[in-house]
């Protein structure tokens, strides 16, 4: 069984925080893709790729897998009625 993300008490309005690596992720990513829509060229991103596909790549592959799973789970659910 893959992790599930942690949610925690109150936040704003209706929302809840994540207490795992995927908010880290979000946090990397958003910072990491401000940064190339201002130096799009491969100069920039070569020596940044490892940091591109640590802390983004390999957490959003995760992340998609969980999905799949739970989609499954709930595609079986439906299915099974």
């Amino acid at each position: 069984m893959l992790p599930r993300a942690k949610m925690r008490g109150k936040q704003k309005a209706g929302t809840a925080q994540m207490t795992d690596g995927f908010t880290q992720m979000i946090d990397d990513s958003n910072a990491f893709f401000t940064e190339l829509a201002a130096n799009n060229t491969k100069d920039w991103f070569t020596p940044r790729k490892d940091h591109y596909t640590a802390n983004i790549k390999k957490p959003a592959d995760l992340f998609a897998e969980i999905l799949a799973e739970d989609f499954s789970q709930i595609i079986l659910l439906k299915n099974s009625c």
